[in-house]
């Protein structure tokens, strides 16, 4: 069957190609009742992009798993996630676009302003 992943492959490394859902294996995690997040569309950091481009990211791939699945997308995680990978910019582009929670794989500290009530962090 020809594989449709989820994000564009990053280099030409074909394991990490595969490390990547395709629409089918997205499909069945929604039917089987998991919620499926955003990511970007190519897994580009935000922060390096302009503002259009970061919106775009955000936005279209939120579109891409709805039209795909037909269930809500809520929730997001920043490619890379490190601090400096996104700023409150781009936390405003994510209510925007309809996103309710995101998560980044640092601890929270206190002090660190987000726009949106649930910033979770990821160990």
């Amino acid at each position: 069957r020809a594989r449709s992943p989820l994000i564009s492959p990053t280099g030409d490394d074909p394991q990490l190609a595969r490390q990547q859902l395709d629409w089918d294996e997205a499909q069945r995690l929604a039917d089987g009742g998991f919620a499926l997040g955003g990511h970007t569309v190519r897994h580009t950091i935000v922060a390096r992009l302009g503002t259009d481009e970061a919106r775009h990211e955000i936005e279209a791939s939120r579109a891409a798993i709805i039209a795909r699945t037909d269930r809500p997308v809520r929730s997001f995680a920043f490619p890379n996630g490190g601090i400096g990978d996104f700023s409150g910019l781009h936390e405003a582009q994510l209510a925007r676009a309809g996103y309710d929670v995101h998560f980044a794989p640092f601890p929270y500290r206190p002090g660190t302003k987000t726009t949106i009530l649930y910033t979770t962090q990821r160990d």
